[in-house]
């Protein structure tokens, strides 16, 4: 009985530790990649889509513009 209670202390003690040191998603600004040059249609509508991802999930949504074949 006395190695049943301390298994479940132990079980019960690693299962609340991993709560502790898990961070808040996301942790940093959620980054869009366009790879077109800025000012095109596809821009408008990936700002739309961004607004909106930005108030769901309340973090800030960075919008890049890559052009290139490098991007």
């Amino acid at each position: 009985m006395r190695r049943l209670q301390l298994f479940l202390a132990c079980c019960l003690f690693a299962l609340s530790c991993s709560s502790a040191f898990a961070q808040a998603y996301p942790a940093r600004p959620l980054r869009l990649v366009q790879p077109w040059a800025p000012g095109a249609a596809s821009e408008v509508a990936l700002r739309l889509i961004a607004d909106r991802l930005a108030t769901a999930l309340k973090q800030p949504v960075v919008i890049e513009n890559k052009p290139g074949a490098g991007s």
